[in-house]
């Protein structure tokens, strides 16, 4: 469910959002996002929130706007929380920037980790 939530989120900046990849022949700009790992937080009150971390990209054919996206995904996803398709969100937190080494000298990328708190 938390793919879904993710989803709905990027959608309120973006028609384009794909799962996984983005390739040059797709419209741009764009954003894709992957899992890198959900885990369960066993807490004392037992609810048992969990923390997802989501490999969020902006792309672009170059690479200012590629940056400009990133900015906006950074401020949209500052402040937000809330339900999002039934999931629901208490905080996220950037975690780091990865380098964008995919060799395609069409398409730039901004790669973002992001640390997703929640509970179903």
């Amino acid at each position: 469910m938390i793919n879904t939530a993710i989803t709905e989120i990027l959608y309120q900046l973006s028609d384009d959002v794909f799962e996984r990849e983005v390739t040059s022949t797709d419209t741009l700009p764009a954003f894709s996002y992957k899992p890198v790992s959900d885990i369960p937080q066993t807490t004392l009150d037992l609810t048992e929130h969990r923390i997802a971390r989501y490999q969020i990209s902006t792309v672009a054919r170059n690479s200012a706007d590629a940056a400009t996206l990133a900015k906006q995904l950074r401020q949209h996803l500052k402040y937000l929380k809330g339900n999002f398709s039934g999931v629901n969100i208490t905080l996220i937190k950037e975690q780091q920037t990865i380098p964008d080494f995919s060799g395609d000298p069409n398409v730039h990328r901004h790669i973002i980790d992001f640390n997703f708190y929640y509970g179903e």
